[in-house]
């Protein structure tokens, strides 16, 4: 643990290279690279400033090719930190005559965020050392900092494909319209919204008890009965609770009244059992059990 062993970064030096190369000499397929890469994911300090520097003519219009590029270090006084037009001539040096530009981008990409795992990690390692925090303190900020690193990596999955691949597969979609759907049951809405769909994020927002939480529970039946699991959680109210509330909602009780077991009529108590029993049925076994006892009633078989 004492010795301290020096090791590379990750690093893909050919991939820089030639996708600089490929973006100065204008291969088709080049400007793909800016879709996927940052200045930041090339580890060498001029070929950053270089991708700066294409990457700043392309927003402007102009055509990031090597006497663009040059012509704009001169002026930020770049050049010389770079190479000089003779560094910058050599990135096409070698470039393959069928240049897989995308496989290189991807590459550098990978690269560039395997630097990014390291840095996370050495950074742990050294707040350890110093003894400075609490050491679950250290690992909840260290899981959340890898947690958001994955989701960006997840997130560069949809990054490597095409803007003609991308329209392709969405008419495919659209053609075949065999892909997953949630609907809440609200006829309207669900004509309106075509049904939610797999990765979709719906945020909902209204004042309170105006029928979040029944949309909700209403949204999760439904998917039920379509042959799909769900999952209700809040942050509000356990498990049972909410069972009262849904149960309220499909009885057709005073929410109210649920609260309190002197407030219920015979037949206001009545409806909410035979909710539970029709939940039982449909809902699983898990939940039937919960919903049962939230209400007091024994479940037979």
């Amino acid at each position: 643990m004492s010795e301290q062993i020096a090791r590379p970064l990750p690093f893909a030096g050919e991939a820089e290279k030639f996708v600089l190369g490929a973006i100065l000499s204008g291969v088709h397929g080049s400007e793909f690279c800016f879709d996927v890469l940052r200045a930041e994911d090339f580890l060498l300090d001029p070929h950053r400033k270089i991708f700066a520097a294409a990457n700043k003519l392309r927003e402007d219009g102009k055509q990031p090719d090597m006497l663009g590029v040059h012509d704009r270090l001169a002026n930020t006084g770049e050049l010389e930190a770079v190479g000089g037009i003779a560094y910058i001539a050599a990135l096409g040096d070698g470039l393959p005559r069928i240049s897989p530009v995308a496989q290189w981008a991807q590459l550098v990409r990978d690269k560039a965020r395997l630097r990014e795992v390291v840095k996370l990690a050495a950074n742990l390692q050294e707040r350890a050392f110093n003894q400075t925090d609490d050491a679950t303190y250290l690992l909840d900020g260290a899981i959340e900092s890898l947690s958001t690193l994955a989701r960006e990596i997840d997130g560069d999955k949809d990054d490597g494909m095409t803007y003609r691949d991308a329209a392709a597969r969405l008419l495919e979609e659209l053609s075949d319209d065999a892909d997953a759907k949630i609907y809440t049951g609200i006829d309207h809405l669900d004509r309106v919204t075509g049904g939610f769909r797999a990765g979709e994020l719906i945020v909902i927002t209204a004042e309170t008890g105006v029928g979040k939480t029944v949309l909700a529970q209403q949204t999760r039946g439904r998917s039920c009965l379509d042959g799909r699991h769900s999952l209700f959680a809040s942050g509000e109210m356990l498990a049972p609770h909410l069972l009262r509330r849904a149960l309220a909602a499909e009885a057709n009780v005073i929410p109210d009244k649920m609260w309190c077991r002197n407030r219920l009529s015979g037949a206001d108590f009545e409806a909410p059992v035979e909710a539970a029993i029709i939940s039982a049925i449909t809902a699983g076994s898990l939940t039937a059990s919960l919903t049962c006892r939230a209400f007091g009633v024994q479940r037979d078989g």
